[in-house]
């Protein structure tokens, strides 16, 4: 690939653990009353295609996000470099609703956590039924070959 070409790297991470997956689901509850900073919330980095720290040039628009309404709000963040090459990465911002607020002061974790739980357990049966369909499938081939072969004499 042409080096003018190759595209910059962009990643979020939860600032309250560096090592999370990347695009996380950052839950930040913030009682000030100072307006909201999201470079408080999230941590960006890009990089070039020679991993040249470009954090600085990156932009994003949150001007659609309702801080007063619950619900879920995507941001683009985009960052260009010297090359005029650009990448980009969605993240999204959940506002609490009154409910949800109370599930999180009285210590239930919010529902989305355990949907993702679910989900990975749903992921993990998925893979395990997979395996056993592929290893009956064998079987039942090696018996038909078996068959086949003692079927000729």
């Amino acid at each position: 690939m042409n080096e003018l070409n190759r595209k910059p790297s962009i990643k979020i991470y939860n600032p309250q653990d560096p090592k999370a997956d990347p695009d996380p689901y950052v839950q930040i509850i913030d009682e000030d009353d100072e307006p909201y900073s999201i470079e408080d919330w999230v941590k960006i980095v890009a990089k070039d295609s020679h991993g040249k720290d470009i954090s600085d040039r990156v932009v994003y628009d949150a001007s659609a996000v309702d801080f007063t309404k619950s619900g879920d709000y995507p941001v683009e963040v985009s960052v260009m470099d010297d090359n005029y090459n650009m990448a980009s990465a969605v993240f999204v911002i959940h506002m609490l609703s009154p409910k949800e607020v109370k599930q999180v002061e009285s210590g239930k974790p919010l529902r989305r956590e355990s949907e993702i739980e679910r989900e990975k357990k749903a992921l993990k049966r998925e893979k395990f039924i997979d395996r056993a369909f592929g290893v009956g499938l064998i079987i039942i081939m090696i018996v038909f070959c078996v068959y086949t072969y003692l079927d000729a004499f």
